[in-house]
């Protein structure tokens, strides 16, 4: 009996071992109570000194069989209006889900908030993300412009240091390849106004500013 009470001491002044593993997410022990719901908030973003990640996705909508051939003048900035992978998924179909009939959304860029961006289009090939539009007295800017699409909605929050920055590694070399200057970049809702309200007009000239400093600098 007295031979018990050493061992039942021990219990109650074990010490932690220093050199266990810490009781982590990955190796806790399994318990039939669900974890509490964890809320990720949305965080601003911040730039990279380094180059974004950059795939190229091609959509069939306008590559291939359905290919047009442009020369781009102009830059048309967007908004997707839903999250990134979302979006490079809608642009990759050519008829609408469970139809026939064509389907005409796309970009050549999308960029995402965190500065990854998928080429959907190549440079010279029309894409539709424009539709009846006007700048500069020229209609019709599918037939004549870029179009690069910002993740999410630029008047329900702001564009991230990390997606503009990305923006313009894929923009400035392609104004300097086709004599695109600063002034021919816009944004859907001033070559659609009345129809189209993106980027917010807030937004488009802080990147618009950044822009000309950097392709000037």
């Amino acid at each position: 009996m007295f031979n018990i009470i050493p061992k039942i001491l021990s219990i109650f002044t074990k010490k932690t071992d220093p050199t266990a593993p810490a009781i982590t997410e990955q190796n806790q022990p399994k318990t039939d109570k669900p974890a509490p719901a964890r809320v990720v908030p949305t965080a601003p973003v911040k730039a990279s000194s380094k180059t974004y990640r950059e795939t190229v996705k091609l959509t069939p909508q306008t590559n291939g069989q359905y290919a047009q051939k442009i020369k781009p003048s102009a830059i048309v900035l967007h908004d997707t209006g839903g999250n990134y992978l979302g979006s490079i998924d809608w642009t990759s179909k050519v008829f609408y889900p469970n139809t026939t009939k064509r389907l005409y959304a796309s970009y050549h860029c999308i960029v995402a908030r965190d500065g990854r961006r998928t080429i959907t289009n190549l440079d010279d090939n029309r894409a539709y993300h424009a539709g009846a539009s006007s700048f500069k007295g020229k209609s019709g800017l599918n037939q004549w412009a870029i179009g690069v699409a910002f993740e999410r909605d630029s008047h329900a929050e702001p564009l991230q240091e990390a997606a503009m920055e990305s923006a313009l590694e894929y923009i400035i070399p392609r104004m300097k390849k086709w004599g695109i200057t600063p002034d021919m970049v816009t944004d859907h809702r001033t070559v659609s106004p009345g129809r189209k309200v993106d980027l917010k007009k807030d937004e488009f000239e802080k990147f618009h500013a950044l822009l000309k400093k950097r392709y000037n600098g």
